[in-house]
C-alpha cells in the first residue's frame, strides 16, 4: 500500500468488527485504556503520512479514488478533505524505519466504543516522498489492531 504526494495516493484501513458482543471483541460503551496501530514498513522513507480518522463508510472491494462503495462517491475524492474524514489528524505514522512501525490510535477507538461510526482510518501524504506498507496479504505479514 503506498501513500505519496506524487502520483497522488492514500489508502483507507477498517477492522469492522473490533466492536461488538461476540468472543475477542470490545464491548460498545468500554473504556480504552490503550490502542496501538502497527503497520509493516518495507522500505523506510523520510516521510510520515497524516492518519485521520473516517467519517464516511466505504467498501473494501469496491473503494477507489472517487467512490467510496459503487455508486456512493467520497465528499471528498480520495477522502482528501474533511467531508470524509475529521479535521486533526491523529498524528503522523512514522515510517523511517524498516519493520512493524506503531501510533497510538487510542482516541479513534475510544471515539467508535463512544458510539461514532467506526468506519476506520485513511492516510494521507504530506509530501512527494511516499510511504510504503505491507498489506495483511503481503507474504509473512499479519496486520493486527491492539487494544488493552
Amino acid at each position: 500500500m503506498n501513500v505519496d504526494g506524487r502520483p497522488h495516493t492514500h489508502f483507507a484501513l477498517k477492522f469492522p468488527n473490533i466492536f461488538g458482543n461476540g468472543e475477542d471483541q470490545i464491548p460498545l460503551g468500554s473504556t480504552i485504556n490503550s490502542a496501538t496501530l502497527t503497520l509493516k514498513v518495507p522500505n523506510s522513507t523520510d516521510s510520515a503520512p497524516n492518519l485521520y480518522q473516517l467519517l464516511e463508510g466505504w467498501d473494501e472491494s469496491e473503494v477507489t479514488w472517487e467512490e467510496r462503495a459503487h455508486g456512493f462517491e467520497w465528499s471528498d475524492e480520495g477522502a482528501d478533505g474533511t467531508g470524509s474524514h475529521k479535521a486533526d489528524a491523529i498524528g503522523q505514522f512514522p515510517a523511517n524505519r524498516n519493520g512493524a512501525q506503531s501510533m497510538d490510535v487510542t482516541a479513534s477507538l475510544q471515539n467508535w466504543s463512544n458510539g461514532e461510526a467506526n468506519v476506520g482510518w485513511v492516510l494521507i501524504d504530506n509530501s512527494n516522498n511516499g510511504a510504503d506498507f505491507d498489506s495483511s496479504e503481503a507474504e509473512g505479514t499479519a496486520i493486527v489492531p491492539s487494544s488493552r
